[in-house]
């Protein structure tokens, strides 16, 4: 069937297609919302400030390996 006399056919399919809401509602975080935000913040503060720090302690690093070297 060409791509032309399909065109109807696809148009009806989509229409018959529906969206449902999920059935457990709707969170945009995969987790529950904390309830002491001060615990949540400084764990996530950790979190952040690990993960920026290791290009620092990798630079250190390297430029102590070659210092020592020399």
């Amino acid at each position: 069937m060409p791509l032309l006399a399909r065109a109807p056919l696809m148009r009806q399919q989509v229409l018959r297609t529906r969206v449902t809401a999920p059935a457990r509602g709707y969170h945009h975080l995969p987790f529950a919302w904390p309830t002491n935000k001060a615990v949540w913040g400084a764990k996530l503060t950790l979190f952040l400030a690990t993960g920026f720090s290791i290009p620092f302690f990798a630079a250190w690093f390297q430029i102590r390996k070659a210092a020592s070297g020399a």
